[in-house]
């Protein structure tokens, strides 16, 4: 989660090394299982896809562009 907004990321990296420098700090605040029962509820596809491309996935920023 960056602190002091609402954005939060995505990342095989629980560090945070491969997220985006500029901005708020970043912070763990947990895990997510995506191929959990009910992870319907994200976008579990664009996720795993952004992983792949680019280490992380921000949320509502890359849900936003892969909307437009």
């Amino acid at each position: 989660m960056e602190e002091g907004t609402d954005r939060m990321a995505y990342t095989r990296d629980a560090g945070g090394r491969r997220l985006p420098a500029h901005g708020a700090v970043w912070l763990f605040v947990g895990s997510i299982d995506l191929n959990r029962p009910g992870a319907s509820e994200f976008p579990v596809q664009q996720i795993r896809s952004e992983l792949l491309r680019k280490g992380y996935f921000l949320w509502p920023d890359d849900a936003a562009r892969l909307a437009d």
